[in-house]
């Protein structure tokens, strides 16, 4: 047995006896409350177990045996499934205020900046505000209508790259998927940053795509972590490694935007993160825009850009 298998026994051995032994004391929390019915969990890892590489078929396969809405035990995390569009309707409309916050995960602390995006960050004043910002300033009609000009070059350019590709005679295959992302990418870069940024601009070499393919990955795997918070030093996945490199390398490439926008605030054109650095100078407002907050609004714009692409 290696050196890490070994600590991993031995950090799991001593997690058991200091569950056994505060059940023994304290009895279960879960039995206080009125609970929808679910499986029997196991120590520590609660139903992890149970989800598999297919999560969503191994709760449709539960909620045929459980019911509609069930609850379950992800490690220490108490989780209530809805399965059915009626209960699904109760927890996003009837009750979406009770349920609009997204939990923390390490995710979103090292790679949203603490979750202060507006994906992930809690409901609340600043949420609302950052929501507000961004639907005025980059996703309104108006908006999007002004920046017509820009989405008719960035067509020209993209229709010019597709000829090149296909060659004198047209007989050259195309990647559009690749030239329809680049072409995205482009269009939401001039929109909220004012100009386009190439692969080089940042300093891992496999550019944005890549990067951002690492994004989804790390926000989308399930960290045992985020579930034991008592294994997250051990880092068992290597996601958190990755998703310090994530931050790291988009860091650097947001805060080259964040000072180009500084140094230049002479400009006639009013971007995205123009808007965002004088909301953060405004001392009348009831909630604090650090840079940080702004490049985490700034990574939503990219996500954004290649979702569309």
């Amino acid at each position: 047995m290696d050196g890490v298998s070994a600590s991993v026994v031995i950090g799991l051995a001593v997690l058991l006896v200091a569950w056994i032994f505060f059940k023994s004391r304290h009895g279960s929390s879960d039995q206080k409350l009125k609970l929808p019915p679910g499986p029997r969990p196991l120590p520590i890892i609660g139903n992890l177990h149970m989800l598999g590489k297919l999560p969503h078929r191994k709760l449709r396969e539960l909620s045929k045996k459980y019911g509609p809405i069930m609850f379950l035990r992800l490690g220490s995390v108490p989780t209530v499934v809805a399965s059915t569009p009626e209960m699904a309707k109760e927890f996003l409309k009837t009750h979406d205020l009770n349920f609009a916050s997204r939990p923390a995960t390490c995710a979103g602390k090292y790679v949203t900046y603490n979750s202060t995006d507006v994906g992930f960050a809690p409901y609340g004043p600043y949420w609302r505000k950052m929501r507000k910002v961004c639907m005025l300033e980059l996703l309104s009609a108006k908006r999007i209508e002004s920046m017509k000009f820009i989405r008719e070059e960035e067509i020209a350019v993209m229709r010019e790259r597709i000829m090149k590709q296909c060659g004198v005679n047209g007989s050259n295959p195309v990647n559009v998927s690749k030239v329809v992302s680049t072409y995205a990418t482009d269009i939401i870069c001039r929109m909220a940053f004012g100009r386009k940024y190439s692969e080089e601009t940042l300093t891992d070499s496999r550019g944005f795509k890549i990067m951002i393919q690492e994004v989804f990955y790390v926000g989308g795997e399930v960290n045992i972590g985020d579930f034991i918070p008592y294994l997250e030093w051990m880092d068992l996945q290597g996601l958190r490694r990755r998703q310090k490199h994530i931050h790291k390398v988009f860091d650097d490439f947001f805060e080259k935007i964040i000072q180009e926008h500084v140094e230049n605030k002479s400009r006639d054109h009013r971007d995205f993160v123009d808007v965002m650095l004088q909301l953060s100078e405004d001392n009348t407002m009831d909630i604090e825009i650090t840079r940080d907050n702004i490049k985490a609004v700034i990574l939503v714009c990219i996500l954004h850009s290649i979702l569309r692409g």
